[in-house]
Parts: C-alpha cells; structure tokens; sequence
C-alpha cells in the first residue's frame, strides 16, 4: 500500500527524488479521480513517525501537494499511524500518507497511502498510482517554492498557502471516538461476571489481590506513548499505566531494539524488567508507529507473551461480550481473519452465529473484505486480525490499531482481574470451549529472490501430485488457502514487508497443551528440513 525500503541515493531507495516522484504520481492521480474542487477543499492529511528523514519527507509530500492546488493536513509532531486511516474516514479528506516503515531496522522508512475510505489500496487503485508516478518522473520546480531543502520544512508561502496542522483536534476526535466506541454499559462486567465463572485454575495472586492492577506500556521508541495515555485516561485507566521510561521518547536509531517489533524475542526486555520492578500485573507494547500490539502476563512465575493468534480471540472474546451488551446482536456481529491466522476465531464465530470471513495476509486485504461483507450482509466489524499482532477493534479506524487495541485488551484484562482471573485462564477456558487450537508460526531470513525459489519449489511438489511434504498434508502457496479441518497443516507465505520467508502451522488436538504443542512442533521442524536450501 506505498513504498518500504532502506534510505539512500538511488531510484532502488528512499530520498528527495523518490519521495517527490512518489508524491507527484498520487497527486496526479487524486485530481484526475476527484478533481480540482474536491481536493483543494476536502485535501490530504499526511503524518509521520520519528524516524531519520520522516519529517523531511512528510514536508518535501505536503509541498508536491501544495503545488497543484491542495489542502494539506499535516501533522506536525509524530503521529500514531491509525490516527491517519482514522483522519481519511472520519475527516472526509481524499487519501491520507503516513511517513513510516512501522517496525523495520532504522535503516528502513516509507510511504503508505490510504484511500479516502480510511483502508490501504488496493487493487486497481495501487497500478493507477504508479502508473502516475511512472508518467511524472521529472521534479515539478513549483514544489521548490512550498519546501525549503535546506531546513527539510515547508517554507512561507506554503505557510501561507491551504497548509494546517490537524494534530491536536484530530487527536482529541480520535480519542473521544474509539473511547466512546469501546465504552462498557453499565453493569457489564457484573453480567459478564455473573455469567462465567472464574477458571479453576485462576491465578492465586489475582485473587489475593483484585485492584492491585497495574500495566507496563512500552511504545518501543516509537509514537505510541501520548496516544495510549490520552485514550486510556478518557476510559478511566490512566493511572493504571505505567511507561517504561528509556523507551518513551522517540529515537530514530532505537538504541536499545534494533529490530523495533514486538514480536521479536528480547524487544520486551526492559518492560518485563519494569514489570518486575513495579510487580505489574500485564505489559503492553507497540511498534514504533504503534499499529501494533504485543501482551505479555505473568504465568507462574515467568513472564508468557502471547501470540498473535491467542490475543486475537481473547480479544474476540471480550469484544463479542461488549457488542451484545452494546445491543449488536450476535448475528449482526462480524470477525475477519487473515488465511494463515488460527482458525479458532472462526470456531468461535459459528459456534456463537456471528459471521466470519477470510482475507489474504495484509490488513489492506482485511479491513476491505471487512466493507464488502459488512455491506452485503449488514452486519458490523467487530474484530479485524492478522496473527502479526494486527488488530482492527473498532470500525472506526479501517487498518491495524495498536492504540485502541491497548485500550481493548486492558479492559478485557482488567474485567478478568476483578473477578479474580487472567487472559491465560480467560485463554485456556476459551480452548476447552471452542477446541484446543495452538499455531506455531516463524520465518526463514532469505531475500526475496530466494523466497521465489523455494516458493516455486513447493507449487513444483502441488502440480505434481504430491500429497504429502515430509509426510505431512500439503498446502503451501503465495497467499495460502484454507485447508480443511486445519489439523496438522503446514503453511508458507512470503513477508510483505521484509526479507522473510514466514511459515504458518496449526494443530487442533484434545491432547494437553505441551504435547499438542511439542507435536507440532516436530511437524514444522520436519517441513522445515525438507525445503530447498537456497
């Protein structure tokens, strides 16, 4: 949905003449798809996160934009990236740009776009796009008059041309909106609680102490920080948050992750150490542009960070229970799911008659087969996710939001804390109901080209009949399928965004957790050594 790559000189990378030529060709393509009128008055928004040249860039944009006539929003300070799709739709503007390369190394930066019905494009839009880009290569000289390329900013005229800054009202509209959206009716967790009773095996230390509930929060050097606070004090959790302070300001170079993802092992280190410290109850983190959310709890002892897939249906789970109580009826209640996510949310979602789609890995994918269901079918999203630690907890906002998901998943903890239980008990009680469901996902470092290969490798073993990889099912493509039953199934996709090959597998078992698990893994390590090495 834009451009991600690594900084430098080049048409291959990102600087001055790429992001120009970039932002020329949507240009041209906005005024050709909305006309003059429509983009001088309902304009772009455009943001950035903190990383090297992000502010350069997102001015250097907004000044190709003044140049032909636009009304440009843009944010002036570093802006959560769902704060953008949020702006797109709520604001009415013709597109949004967000300045990021979310959770790459600090080499990387980017450009993503999203349509002005707040999703990433898609399909015809993005080869409309580039098509533009591809006809405008040559710098416009009128953007020399709007960016200084000197300082990196805007200049004067542009001062004084259809240039503002959205920041503070488009937060506080933000804010205001997803709390309002995701606010309990009163008496919901008495309901709630009434209505399920504790896990057995709840957490001896939740009971000891129900209000003894605290949450570290890490934004990673990122954006996320001022917006989790400002959302969690209108929903009443303000002093429940506690930061951890060598990762709240912005730092382009992320001194202490150089892989700023959540997901990767060690990014959570100082928070847990602060958890410790604080003896918090639950860690939250975002990615540097906070579209992302990780959960961490302590289960005897020791710190579990869950997966994408098992925040995602505890994340169901509370929302399902806060739809109903909001009086949206189960079977106008919608859940979307990537291909390579668990099936449990669909399990789930059937059991329960709400309705449940699919959609390739991407959240662009996601959030529009999210609009197309939710227009053929009338029914409202209640939960968009991708295994990634992508949520969508509020249609609202049409891409990942690691801010409202923050917001989500403490409430859903903190309910489960009052009555004396946690999202592990929350989780275990939700396999014993629905099936015991465990995913174990990873990736192999490989560029794309050596991805290509054993790719083709594996669509080489479908086309010739073969059934089993390792002796196991297969069912391994670009953008995998489902597979029936989901039992014992190995998956491979490449990564959209890095140089990754990522491999997908599930196992539904009655066993117990550690052998279930350990079986599956013994499946995924025999697929693992049987591909090509590249």
């Amino acid at each position: 949905a834009g451009l991600r790559g690594l900084m430098g000189p080049g048409y291959s990378r990102l600087n001055d003449v790429t992001i120009q030529q970039a932002s020329q060709g949507l240009a041209m393509y906005l005024l050709d798809r909305h006309g003059k009128e429509a983009c001088a008055a309902r304009g772009i928004v455009i943001g950035r996160d903190c990383r090297h040249n992000s502010e350069r860039f997102a001015h250097l944009a907004a000044a190709t934009f003044l140049s032909v006539g636009f009304k440009v929003l843009l944010c002036g300070a570093p802006v959560a990236t769902p704060l953008l799709a949020f702006a797109a739709l709520q604001q009415q503007t013709v597109a949004a740009a967000a300045v990021t390369a979310s959770h790459n190394p600090k080499a990387y930066n980017g450009f993503k776009v999203f349509d002005s019905n707040g999703a990433q494009i898609v399909p015809p839009v993005d080869a409309r796009i580039a098509q533009a880009i591809q006809q405008h290569q040559e710098l416009w000289p009128s953007v020399e008059k709007f960016f200084c390329r000197t300082s990196g900013k805007c200049s004067a005229a542009a001062a004084a041309a259809n240039l503002s800054d959205p920041t503070a009202a488009l937060t506080e509209a933000y804010v205001a909106a997803i709390a309002a959206d995701l606010r309990e009716p009163e008496g919901f967790r008495a309901a709630a609680a009434a209505a399920a009773a504790a896990p057995a095996a709840a957490a001896a230390a939740a009971k000891e102490d129900k209000n003894n509930f605290k949450i570290v929060y890490t934004p990673l050097h990122g954006v996320g920080l001022p917006f989790v606070q400002k959302l969690f004090e209108r929903c009443g959790m303000a002093d429940v948050l506690l930061p951890v302070e060598q990762q709240c300001d912005g730092d382009p170079d992320f001194w202490s992750v150089p892989f700023p993802n959540p997901e990767e092992s060690g990014a959570l280190k100082l928070a847990i150490e602060k958890a410790e410290k604080e003896n918090a109850t639950l860690i939250l983190a975002n990615d540097p542009d906070a579209d992302r959310l990780a959960v961490a709890e302590k289960v005897d002892g020791k710190w579990y960070q869950f997966t994408g897939d098992e925040l995602g249906v505890l994340l169901a789970a509370y929302l399902m229970d806060l739809r109903s109580a909001q009086n949206i009826k189960k079977e106008k209640q919608l859940f979307v799911a990537s291909v390579v996510s668990s099936k449990m949310l669909k399990a789930m979602a059937e059991a329960n008659g709400c309705v449940y789609a699919e959609a390739e890995t991407g959240f662009k994918w996601l959030e529009n087969k999210a609009m197309e269901v939710e227009a053929a079918k009338g029914v409202t999203s209640v939960l968009v996710y991708e295994e990634a630690l992508g949520y969508g907890v509020s249609g609202l906002v049409r891409d990942k939001d690691g801010v409202a998901a923050a917001a989500a998943a403490a409430a859903a903890a903190q309910q489960l804390r009052a009555r004396g239980s946690s999202l592990s008990c929350c989780l275990a009680a939700l396999r014993q109901q629905y099936g015991g469901f465990y995913t174990c996902n990873g990736y192999c470092s490989m560029q794309q080209q050596q991805q290509q290969q054993v790719l083709q490798w594996l669509l080489q073993q479908q086309k010739s009949g073969a059934a089993e990889l390792a002796g196991e099912p297969l069912a391994a493509a670009p953008g995998c399928t489902d597979t029936p039953g989901c039992t014992d199934t190995p998956a491979t996709a490449p990564s959209g965004t890095e140089p990754k090959l990522k491999y997908y597998a599930e196992i539904r078992s009655h066993e117990n957790p550690q052998t279930a698990k350990q079986k599956l893994q013994t499946l995924v390590d025999k697929v693992l050594q049987a591909l090509p090495k590249p």
